[in-house]
């Protein structure tokens, strides 16, 4: 279990159970000694914590999918007689699969006191705190933030007192916290935790709710408990500064808060929600004249978008605002995978001593000055595979012996380099240093393995003038041979010294047995690492280290030590050739910990596509119950389908014009379909079944076996089974356009050299511009590719792992269910072109629909969307649509036909349609014509592009109306909407912006930043985009 790894945790919990004084352990070892002491039960949404270790705990594993929270709910109605709270660790990934069940839990007649514990890190292990915001803004429940690992257990003790009121997410980097070993100098005894258990827990009950002003006084009674100062909300800097910047984050709120400076203050907020406005506005200076924000969010893609916020940004400068603060506010945004450091922290905030707010890319780590701590740093790397990989582990306990020291060993995994990669960080210090970040001036640097010279850059966390130590064999021209060019330029650049360890210069230890190079390796490092140490003291500590392995005599291992010392260590001379540097580097990687575990330590089977026996097949109809056999329209997707009909299918232009548009409906009669206006149908379209059958037939396969495979969608909890004509039809893309990665999947199978040499050359970089050829002018699909490179034939079971799933298409619904109670209906446009070959090629699902005849059945799901009415049907709305984009505007208006034959007072509707021409694409144009005459419609503006000599869009025909529209949006708050391609979104957007702007003007005053009055427009749902 990886709690009990001597690896990773060098510091067993088990040296100090009752934790009444100094402790090395990590965050989540303290958070797991705390749990079992006011919880009997602890759910797991995750197995590599290592939960075995909370002994005295009933530990449940639970899986992370829709749905998840649930179980809260149906323990809480069965377990009403335990009156102790209920535990759950629930890391970042599984916590928005939880979070809905939250909502009603707490209001529940059979609420259980629940505490959520989230490690925030995403798959990669990277800290991520958007998914607990995201949690605690959707459910409103109370979130915490533990800062460092000292204020772990005494604010999950609060977290579960506090429970009592409401579910609590109780969050923490769950990369650093999680994995680095600390010594903590004040642990909660059993007697202390009780106390604040018990006080916290006689609070809570004077309240209704787990309001800002409980949770504040919650704070107040564990501080005057334990005599600490751990707030809600910190301010730290000066009294008068110009400039205050607001995190959230364990590292975050710990780097800055350390980096304030005369002209920059850094509050750092541990509860998120409920949000204490007024405190928070209280701890921003008077003096301040702008604050900016760090903000996370997780996709990259967001941070160089100016009309996306972070979640963390949009309530801070909503609660600053609304308290009154006139001053400046901006945003930094951040992606989970940055490492603060001081260095990067304060780079920052000289940008904002400058004067400069907007978002900006921060230098790499190497290229930022080290962190100046008072400790001295090692960093040692190895192949996670490797016999000594448990030396730095073995040192830390060592120095965590000397109660003068204070020890930090953070370990860290990364699968994807070199096979397989293990780096360990360790700080000494006479001192407790708060560093939540990787060590960056080490003053040695171990190297194991020399195999990952050209694979990371093993020199970036060495400091100026600091050592290198390498495990290697051979002479010095031969090591340096060896060495990277980048390897070498760096260590000129850091003016190190380059030691050498070769172990097959130590001669014959038989008394020491299999253990000559880990020990060896120890002796090394001390002799580097603490040169002015006595040799005595050195044997001492490395018979210290290995003391639980087997028993030595001093002697002994001081001969080992000695032969490493003689013999076995050695300074690499930085000879002319090693000074001989190449112009053309490869840039390295820099270390990233993608794992808590090594390569291959936990065998994971994946699930694979199998053909099965026309037994196995029975077998699972036969033995529904042992098999978990289920039927289904669509075996291989999760989301809901529905097999409609249809009742409507005709052309919407004339028969001489080039382009074919259809009006299509479905009969819903007898599903229980359901849809709501602006929502999309999703339609999964099969292959045409001539075409697989003819592949079938070339491909020599069997159509009526049965394949078993996992579906796309959830591939460990969902397999289904379907003959391999089914999925060929149905699933899997066989008639579309390949990918780069199918080419590179074929490569392996091609038994022709020639064809083999061509699909090398088309995946190479060479062959970008043949292969975006063949997608985009010769549209070749799959069969295409696999008749071409006939040699290469792989077995349909891999082949059904190379071609991706058949999608759905998407297209917005056109009618209102509430007018139409049994039926759906569609505007779809076929789309077709002539491919470089002179073929008539066809949009896979628009054709397929176009064909259908009245009757014929089809596979369905509904998407949601943005494209909402406004709440009141007073309010008016403006629609812009070109084309088959006016769908959702028909469902729209019959939506408020509807609202206003219900008695509803409904407000002015405006419709602005584009389209070639008049006659041949007047879309609808009936229908909008009775809704003008009927007085529903307020204004049609129709724009027919190619109907006259100078050309006219909708934006011409807005332009035409801008008094109205002026009246509409900025005098009664109207709701504006554009469905269709994307080309017009600038001109629409600036069409916009010229009505605000023009209302501001007519009202005496600034529109301000256009971009954020346009981002909020489109947050409150009053501009809404569904383009394509």
């Amino acid at each position: 279990p990886l709690m009990d790894s001597q690896v990773l945790f060098p510091f067993s919990s088990s040296e100090s159970p009752a934790l009444t004084s100094s402790v090395y352990a990590t965050a989540h070892q303290l958070l797991l000694d705390v749990v079992p002491r006011f919880s009997d039960l602890l759910w797991s949404y995750d197995d590599v914590y290592g939960l075995n270790a909370a002994k005295g705990l009933k530990v449940v594993q639970c899986q992370t999918r829709s749905g998840a929270g649930t179980l809260f709910h149906g323990y809480s109605f069965h377990a009403v007689s335990s009156d102790k709270p209920v535990a759950a660790v629930v890391p970042s990934p599984a916590l928005l699969a939880v979070a809905p069940a939250l909502t009603a839990l707490s209001s529940s007649a059979y609420y259980k006191p629940l505490v959520i514990h989230a490690p925030a890190q995403t798959y990669a292990l990277n800290p991520d705190y958007v998914s607990a915001l995201t949690a605690a803004r959707s459910t409103g429940i109370p979130l915490i933030l533990s800062q460092s690992a000292a204020e772990i257990q005494p604010l999950s003790v609060l977290a579960t007192a506090l429970a009592s009121l409401s579910p609590i997410l109780h969050t923490y980097s769950g990369a650093r916290l999680v994995t680095e070993s600390l010594r903590n100098d004040t642990p909660l005894s059993l007697d202390q935790s009780a106390s604040l258990y018990a006080a916290i827990s006689k609070v809570a009950q004077t309240f209704p709710s787990a309001s800002a002003e409980a949770i504040n006084t919650a704070f107040a009674t564990m501080n005057s408990q334990l005599g600490t100062s751990i707030l809600p909300i910190t301010y730290t800097g000066p009294k008068d500064p110009e400039t205050v910047v607001i995190t959230f984050g364990s590292s975050e709120n710990s780097v800055f808060s350390s980096l304030a400076s005369q002209s920059v203050g850094v509050i750092a907020i541990r509860v998120y929600s409920p949000l204490d406005d007024e405190k928070l506005y209280s701890l921003v200076p008077q003096s301040a004249r702008s604050v900016l924000v760090l903000g996370q969010v997780l996709a990259d893609a967001d941070l160089q978008n100016p009309e996306l916020h972070s979640l963390l940004y949009s309530d801070i400068s909503t609660a600053l605002r609304l308290s009154g603060f006139s001053g400046k506010l901006f945003e930094f945004k951040y992606s989970p995978a940055l490492e603060w450091t001081p260095a990067s922290a304060q780079y920052l905030l000289d940008q904002l001593s400058a004067g400069f707010h907007n978002q900006t890319d921060l230098p790499a780590l190497k290229d930022l000055p080290a962190a100046e701590l008072q400790a001295k740093e090692f960093v040692f790397w190895d192949a996670d595979n490797s016999p000594l990989i448990s030396s730095p582990g073995k040192l830390a306990r060592v120095f965590s012996l000397d109660p003068a020291q204070y020890v930090a060993y953070k370990p860290g995994y990364n699968t994807s380099i070199a096979g397989g990669t293990f780096r360990t960080d360790l700080r000494l210090s006479s001192a407790p240093v708060e560093a939540q970040y990787p060590v960056s001036a080490a003053s040695l640097v171990v190297v194991r393995s020399l195999d990952l010279l050209n694979s990371v850059d093993l020199l970036s966390p060495l400091g100026s003038n600091g050592k290198v130590l390498l495990f290697a064999s051979g002479s010095d021209d031969e090591i340096v041979a060896k060495l990277p060019s980048a390897f070498r330029r760096a260590v000129l650049d850091k003016n190190a010294t380059v030691y050498v360890f070769d172990v097959s210069r130590l001669g014959e230890h038989p008394q020491v047995g299999d253990r000559v190079e880990p020990i060896a390796t120890h002796f090394a490092f001390w002799k580097l690492a603490f040169p002015e140490q006595s040799f005595d003291r050195t044997v001492t500590q490395v018979i210290t280290a290995f003391n639980n392995e087997m028993e030595f005599v001093g002697a002994v291992l001081a001969k080992l030590g000695e032969a490493v010392y003689e013999s076995g260590l050695r300074s690499l001379e930085v000879t002319a050739a090693f000074k001989e540097l190449s112009d053309d580097e490869p840039v390295l990687p820099e270390f990233s910990a993608n794992s808590l575990i090594p390569n291959g330590e936990r065998n994971i089977e994946e699930p694979t596509v199998q053909v099965v026996s026309k037994l196995d097949a029975i077998k699972r109809i036969a033995f529904k119950e042992a098999y978990g056999t289920e039927k289904a329209l669509r075996p291989d997707l999760t989301t809901k389908t529905f097999e409609i009909k249809v009742r409507e299918n005709k052309p919407v232009t004339p028969s001489d014009y080039d382009r074919y548009i259809f009006h299509i409906e479905f009969d819903l009669t007898g599903t229980d379909l359901k849809y709501g206006i602006g929502e999309a149908l999703g339609i999964h379209a099969p292959n045409d079944a001539d075409e697989v059958d003819e592949f079938i037939s070339w491909y020599n396969l069997k159509g009526e076996d049965v394949v078993v495979a996992p579906s796309r969608d959830d591939p460990e909890n969902h397999i289904y089974a379907q003959t391999i004509r089914q999925v060929l039809i149905n699933n899997v893309d066989l008639l579309g356009r390949p990918l780069k990665k199918f080419y590179e999947g074929l490569t392996a199978y091609a038994t022709d050299a020639k064809q083999k040499m061509k699909l090398e050359a088309l995946t190479s970089p060479a062959g970008a511009a043949e292969l975006k050829k063949r997608s985009e002018e010769d549209f070749l699909t799959h069969v295409d590719v696999l008749k071409e490179f006939d040699s290469a034939h792989p077995p349909i079971e891999d082949l059904l792992q190379l071609i991706p799933p058949l999608k759905r298409r998407e297209y917005s619904i056109a009618s209102s269910q509430k007018v139409h109670p049994h039926s759906l209906h569609l505007l779809i446009v076929v789309v077709d072109w002539v491919d470089s070959r002179g073929r008539r090629r066809y949009g896979h699902c628009s054709k397929y629909l176009a064909d259908l005849a009245v009757g014929s059945k089809v596979i369905v799901s509904v998407k949601p969307s943005v494209m909402k009415l406004p709440p009141s049907p007073k309010t008016p709305i403006i629609m812009s649509g070109l084309g088959t984009g006016l769908a959702p505007f028909k469902a729209f208006l019959e939506e408020k036909q509807w609202q206003k034959d219900q008695g509803h007072d409904v407000g002015e509707v405006y419709l602005y349609l584009g389209s070639r021409h008049r006659r041949q694409e007047y879309l609808y144009g009936e229908e909008w014509e009775g809704y003008l005459a009927d007085g529903l419609l307020t204004h049609l503006g129709a724009a027919f592009s190619r109907d006259q000599a100078e050309k006219i869009y909708i934006q011409d025909r807005m332009r035409q109306s801008m008094d109205e529209l002026v009246d509409l949006i900025g005098e009664k708050g109207g709701y504006f909407y554009l469905c269709g391609p994307t080309w017009p979104v600038p001109n629409i957007t600036s069409i916009l912006e010229e009505v605000i702007t023009t209302h501001a003007t007519r009202k005496g005053h600034s529109p301000g930043d256009m971009r954020k009055v346009i981002e909020e427009l489109k947050e409150t749902g009053r501009y809404v985009l569904e383009v394509y």
